[in-house]
């Protein structure tokens, strides 16, 4: 195995393929709302559809997860371009014809995506980087992720103006973009295919009777925890932020924008550094508990704020709760998984998920009920509980 990023043909080719398709997703995010209010779908009936959706996610990323060491890593991958393919053509059959129907299918295809390539690169990545680099490595492929995802919006919505407003030549366009990163995928596929050993130990029913076992693992049951605990924490904040900035302090739309940019500008060279630090270092645990104590000053000093200028530098440090958190506890829990067994690492990922998802559910509920109460609950909420999770961080080992 090479130790050099840029050595690492197949990581290059993943990369390559990954990148071009986050810039087939984010093609037509900033049309989305705009197609969505031209369907004239009621935001009940939104709302019921997305959490159908979310749910459907949850309870697909285990099964997706069994895949990986039964069909090969990259062959698997192949399903999440698929489904995005499919979710694009969805969306255009949505305008001719059973718009609520289609919409609904369409939005089922796009978060089963969403449940195959959060498991998927963190998998590759753990099969095909040595354990030294592999934080550094999902934070440069999250870097360029958020590059493409920042440049390919603006495009989109370009050429919306210049198309005279069709949304159909849009999503197809996203689609024939898609088309385009399966050239690297084919490569992956025909020279850098793995596949482990067909034998029962991999029988999707003997991996589904494993859970429990990884559950337990007493390197990964805590961590578990924690990661449930702290989705929970923010997600009962996550979605009132831009609503408490809009309506509490009058932030107007091209001061998101830019608050957006500071956030995305910081994330690009954060989480490259912040993992290569973190594998120079071979710490993990320290990074996690610096990001659960920037996110408590962060939403203290939220609450307090009373201008969009107090704002900015919030969201700097905001940014940095993300940049020590997302690459590192990924590369925190592969390591641990490792040493349960190298070929359940996939299976791992997807339990994770899955634990993630499910604390996550209740958040927003909660969240809007706190905010009601008064806006500034949902923030203090989030405070108590990542005041518990950092003690409980200061727990784990490396």
């Amino acid at each position: 195995m090479h130790r050099n990023l840029y050595l690492n043909k197949p990581i290059i080719y993943f990369i390559a393929t990954l990148s071009i398709l986050t810039f087939s997703i984010a093609f037509t995010s900033s049309i989305y709302p705009y197609y969505v209010l031209s369907l004239k779908i009621d935001m009940t009936t939104y709302g019921l559809i997305n959490t159908l959706s979310s749910i459907i996610n949850i309870f697909l990323r285990i099964p997706f997860s069994t895949l990986f060491p039964r069909i090969g890593y990259f062959k698997s991958y192949c399903i999440s371009y698929i489904l995005l393919i499919l979710s694009r053509f969805f969306y255009i059959a949505s305008i001719f014809l059973y718009p609520l129907i289609m919409f609904m299918f369409a939005r089922i295809f796009m978060d089963m995506r969403y449940a195959m390539i959060s498991t998927a690169r963190t998998a590759v990545v753990t099969k095909y980087v040595e354990s030294k680099n592999r934080a550094f490595t999902l934070g440069f492929i999250s870097s360029l992720t958020i590059v493409f995802s920042s440049i390919s919006p603006f495009i989109g919505s370009y050429l919306y103006e210049k198309l005279d407003y069709n949304f159909q030549q849009l999503f197809s366009i996203s689609i024939l973009i898609s088309l385009i990163a399966i050239i690297p995928l084919i490569i992956l596929v025909r020279k850098y295919e793995i596949i482990e050993r067909k034998e029962k130990s991999l029988g999707i029913i003997f991996q589904i009777k494993m859970i429990p076992k990884i559950i337990a693992y007493k390197d990964l049951k805590e961590i578990f925890f924690i990661s449930m605990i702290d989705g929970f924490a923010w997600s009962i904040s996550g979605n009132f932020f831009q609503i408490y900035l809009a309506k509490e302090l009058s932030v107007k739309p091209f001061e998101l924008a830019i608050l957006n940019l500071i956030e995305n500008i910081i994330a690009i060279f954060g989480l490259t550094y912040i993992g290569h630090i973190s594998d120079r270092l071979r710490k993990r645990v320290i990074f996690l508990f610096i990001s659960e104590v920037l996110g408590i000053f962060s939403l203290l000093f939220f609450i307090m704020a009373t201008n969009v200028f107090q704002i900015f530098f919030i969201w700097i440090l905001q940014a940095f709760v993300w940049i020590m958190w997302s690459p590192i506890i990924s590369a925190y829990i592969s390591e641990k998984a490792e040493k349960f067994s190298q070929k359940f690492v996939p299976l791992t990922l997807g339990v994770w998920g899955f634990l993630n998802n499910v604390a996550r559910t209740p958040g927003n509920v909660i969240g809007g009920y706190l905010y009601d109460t008064n806006p500034r609950y949902p923030f203090i909420f989030t405070v108590i509980l990542l005041l518990i999770i950092s003690i409980m961080i200061l727990r784990l080992k490396d």
